[in-house]
This record gives structure tokens, C-alpha cells and sequence, in this order.
């Protein structure tokens, strides 16, 4: 499964930029490739191999970028943790960024056949979120329900998130990777939780809003 998740950012942009080649001569002198708030198109590129090769040069970059990062979180460990569970968790860890590059890679690849014919289908966009979500959540609860099995959960980590109300920390250290997570037993906790969660939220809303008007 490792290995696959490698290739397969990969071979997506590759079989996008074949379909491209054959699809190229029919396509339009220019269209649009962005959208404002109200749906109205405000950004345009002529036809040339780059404007038209552009979504899968931003996906190869992006898979590169995930790659990296990937074989970086690849080599963290979490020394609380007993036995085989550091590697287990940092494997679980490159999954998630794996995978996520596959899904992304996909996207651009169907970017770069659909916006010379209008702009992008809510439901790739949905697609895109759902398998960024998806794999990861599946795989690391069972990993989770494994290290609960076996007693090699911290005291305070539930898996996903942390909850300690004996723990004055609102901010904790992630179970795994680099950086904290929120303590859910904090008396503050939600309130950060909204308000980080405010923004993407938003522009999430607002980049469905601008499709629905295009569809």
C-alpha cells in the first residue's frame, strides 16, 4: 500500500496529461479559470500548452511538496509511546499525507481537462474533501482501537484528540507528529476550537457558494 501511495499521485497526473495532449486541439482560444463571489468569471488564460498544462504543473508540485513532507513526518517518533507504536503511529502519519497527495493529484488532473469547458463540478470538489477525510480517519481509528487494546495510549489521548480535565494545559504535544493539539478538558477549549475552524470554514462556504452559481 506504501508504495502505491507514491506512484499513484504520479500516475494520475500522467494519464491527465496524455488525456490533455489528445483533448488540447479542441479546445477553446481562452477560458476562464477563476471565479469571484458572485460566480463571475475574473481570471483568464489563452490557449497555450502552458496555460493548459498549468493544473498539472501545480499538481506535480504539490505531489513533490506532499512527498517531502511526507518522508519527513516519516522519521519523527513519539518517545512516550512503547514498543512498535512510535513507527506504527509515523507510518500512519505518512498515510495520511500520501494519500492526501493522491486525491489532490486526481483534482488537478481533472482541473486541467474541465476548465476549458466551465468551471469545476461541486461534486469533485466534495470528492477531493471526502478522500482527504476518509482513509485517514479509517485507518487511524483502527490503529487507535489497537494502542487502547494494548494499553499504549498516554493517559488523556483518546485517539484523535485529547481530553484531560485534570490537565491545566490548553495546549498539549500531538500523539504523533510535530506541533499541539487542543486539551478538550480545558475550560476554553471550544472556544479556541471555533475560532480556528471560523476561517476555513468560511472559505470553504464561500468557494461552494461560487460553484453552485456556476452549475
Amino acid at each position: 500500500m506504501r508504495r502505491l501511495l507514491i506512484i499513484l499521485p504520479w500516475l494520475a497526473l500522467g494519464l491527465a496529461a496524455m488525456q490533455l495532449y489528445q483533448a488540447y486541439p479542441g479546445f477553446p482560444d481562452r477560458w476562464a479559470i477563476h471565479w469571484n463571489a458572485a460566480g463571475q468569471a475574473n481570471g483568464f488564460t489563452d490557449k497555450t500548452p502552458m496555460g493548459a498544462a498549468f493544473p498539472l504543473l501545480m499538481g506535480a508540485a504539490m505531489a513533490l511538496l506532499m512527498e517531502v513532507i511526507a518522508l519527513w513526518t516519516g522519521t519523527m517518533r513519539n518517545s512516550t509511546l512503547p514498543g512498535q507504536w512510535p513507527q506504527r503511529l509515523a507510518q500512519a502519519t505518512q498515510g495520511f499525507v500520501r494519500m492526501t497527495s493522491v486525491c489532490t493529484s486526481f483534482f488537478f488532473g481533472y482541473l486541467a481537462l474541465s476548465l476549458p469547458h466551465g468551471p469545476p463540478s461541486l461534486w469533485a470538489v466534495l470528492l477531493l474533501v471526502a478522500g482527504c477525510i476518509a482513509y485517514p480517519v479509517v485507518s487511524t481509528m483502527k490503529l487507535y482501537a489497537e494502542m487502547r487494546q494494548e494499553g499504549a495510549l498516554p493517559p488523556g489521548y483518546r485517539g484523535f484528540y485529547y481530553s484531560n480535565a485534570d490537565d491545566p494545559r490548553l495546549w498539549v504535544p500531538k500523539l504523533g507528529g510535530a506541533g499541539t493539539t487542543i486539551n478538550f478538558g480545558h475550560s476554553q477549549a471550544w472556544m479556541w476550537m471555533l475560532l480556528i475552524l471560523a476561517l476555513p470554514a468560511c472559505a470553504l462556504i464561500s468557494g461552494l457558494l461560487v460553484i453552485l452559481k456556476q452549475q
